[in-house]
C-alpha cells in the first residue's frame, strides 16, 4: 500500500511547493527504499556470497569514484576562492552561468543529469568569507531562520533560487520572463558590484556591456559592474 501511495504522490506533486523545489523527484528515492527495506530475499549460500562480494565491490567502485568527483571540486573551490578575493567587503555579487549548448555541460560531479547543477549555489560562500551580498541565500521565512533586509530584499531571490544565464546578461532591458524568473536582473548594473560567472575559463563570444574582467577563472571568473555606464531606466 505504501509504494502505491507514494507511485500516486510521484504523478500528483509539483516541482516546487511551499517555497521548496524537487518535490516531485524526492518520491522515487522514497519509493526505493520502502522496496529495499520492504524486501527478505533467500538465496543459497553461495549465491549470498557472490551476491555480497558483488555488492561490496559496487560500494568500493563508487566511494572511489565520489572521492576523485570531491577532489575535482576541491580545485574548483580553490579556483572560485582566487576569484573573490578581489571582491570588496559590503559588495553585491551577481550570479550568472555559461548555459548550455554554449559549452559542453560539466562532467565529473559537477552536475545531476536532467535535473540541476551541482556547483549553483558554491558562490554563497562570499557571503561567509568576503561579507558580501549574494542574492540567491535560502532565506524563506517558512524554512530557514534567515531574514533579508533592506535595502537587499529587493534584489534578493530567496524562492527557488537560481543562478540567471550568462546570456540574459546582453539583453537590456532584461525580458518579461527573465525577470519573472530572475527577479534580480531588473536593474542589474546599477543595483551590483561584481558578477561572479560560474563556467569555462575563456566565455565564448563578447561580454555584456559594462562589465569589465577581473579575474578569468577555471571554475569562476570574476567581473566589475562600471556603475559609470549604468543607467536605471525612469
Amino acid at each position: 500500500m505504501g509504494l502505491v501511495i507514494l507511485g500516486l504522490a510521484y504523478l500528483a506533486a509539483p516541482f516546487a511547493a511551499g517555497g521548496g523545489t524537487f518535490v516531485d523527484t524526492r518520491f522515487p528515492l522514497m519509493f526505493a527504499l520502502l522496496l529495499f527495506a520492504g524486501l527478505t530475499p533467500q538465496a543459497p549460500r553461495r549465491a549470498s556470497v557472490a551476491i555480497g562480494l558483488t555488492l561490496a565491490l559496487v560500494m568500493v567502485g563508487r566511494s572511489a569514484h565520489v572521492a576523485a568527483n570531491w577532489q575535482g571540486r576541491a580545485h574548483d573551490l580553490a579556483d572560485l576562492r582566487a576569484s573573490l578575493a578581489y571582491v570588496e567587503p559590503g559588495s553585491k555579487i551577481l550570479p550568472a552561468r555559461m548555459d548550455w549548448p554554449v559549452y559542453p555541460p560539466p562532467k565529473d560531479g559537477r552536475i545531476l543529469p536532467n535535473v540541476a547543477p551541482l556547483d549553483d549555489h558554491l558562490g554563497a560562500i562570499a557571503v561567509i568569507e568576503r561579507r558580501a551580498f549574494w542574492p540567491l541565500l535560502f532565506a524563506d521565512p517558512n524554512q530557514q531562520p534567515l531574514a533579508v533586509k533592506p535595502p537587499y530584499q529587493r534584489i534578493a531571490q530567496s524562492s527557488n533560487p537560481a543562478t540567471a544565464p550568462w546570456r540574459l546578461l546582453f539583453n537590456d532591458p532584461p525580458s518579461t520572463g527573465a525577470r519573472a524568473n530572475y527577479p534580480w536582473l531588473a536593474h542589474w548594473r546599477a543595483d551590483f558590484d561584481y558578477v561572479l560567472l560560474m563556467g569555462p575559463k575563456s566565455p565564448p563570444g563578447r561580454t555584456p556591456s559594462g562589465l569589465v574582467l577581473v579575474r578569468a577563472g577555471e571554475a569562476a571568473s570574476l567581473y566589475r559592474i562600471a556603475h559609470a555606464e549604468a543607467r536605471r531606466p525612469g
